[in-house]
């Protein structure tokens, strides 16, 4: 799966999206804000949006004690980023087959930390292609391979 970047600074929901899908940042978005009036993304939206592809997302699972080689298939985590004293909700992608996690995005990732919450594993109908053409993909993703327990 590629990487895509989030452009607006709550659209790390897009992004995800994006990258479930397989469209570009701009088809997402338009999906999930047609009126272009961007806001912060909940599960509901989420779904809704991947719908529209013809994908399913679960409810969520807690990953609380779960390690990472539990988790099989694609799905799109729930985390808290801590930032200095700052804390923010954020979405990222879980590639099953990389073993990887997927961040929207754009800053720098070495200054924060990532609390893995909760996951909703991705369903595609088998006529849908994991890995279309995407020409939003980053050139050099900033992507997380983790093969240990998460931790609470």
């Amino acid at each position: 799966m590629k990487r895509i970047a989030q452009i607006d600074e709550q659209g790390c929901g897009v992004a995800c999206v994006a990258m479930i899908a397989g469209v570009s940042y701009q088809d997402a978005r338009t999906i999930l804000f047609p009126d272009n009036n961007i806001s912060s993304v909940k599960h509901p939206q989420l779904r809704s949006a991947l719908a529209h592809f013809g994908i399913t997302l679960s409810a969520g699972r807690r990953l609380g004690k779960l390690g990472f080689d539990d988790l099989t298939q694609d799905g799109i985590i729930w985390t808290y980023v801590t930032l200095k004293t700052e804390l923010w909700k954020h979405w990222t992608v879980w590639d099953a087959s990389a073993q990887a996690i997927l961040d929207p995005y754009q800053g720098d990732i070495g200054k924060r930390a990532l609390r893995l919450v909760s996951i909703f594993d991705v369903q595609r109908p088998k006529n849908l292609r994991k890995t279309r053409a995407n020409p939003e993909r980053a050139d050099s993703p900033p992507t997380t391979h983790l093969r240990t327990k998460t931790s609470a």
